[in-house]
């Protein structure tokens, strides 16, 4: 699924400027999390507009996942979100 997403997405093309924001940056790690979702919600919707919340949130863990897949950072990057988000 999040190979799918990716490519419908086109994720590989924008998440790794995406990911930046939850590295190097001086506050707090939730916060971090946050502002990397919400720039990822903010992308999806300028390339889809109108999907519904959940299918935004579902859609931001599998662009996620699928950049986990490809690198360490990306995998370090999924791995501490999962924990935020999944509490």
């Amino acid at each position: 699924m999040a190979k799918l997403v990716n490519g419908i997405l086109n994720g590989d093309a924008w998440m790794k400027s995406a990911m930046d924001i939850a590295e190097g940056t001086a506050i707090n790690p939730a916060d971090r999390y946050r502002m990397l979702t919400e720039n990822i919600r903010r992308n999806i919707d300028n390339r889809v507009p109108g999907l519904s919340s959940e299918y935004l949130s579902q859609a931001v863990q599998c662009l996620l996942r699928k950049q986990g897949e490809t690198s360490a950072e990306g995998k370090k990057i999924y791995t501490e979100w999962v924990k935020i988000y999944r509490k």
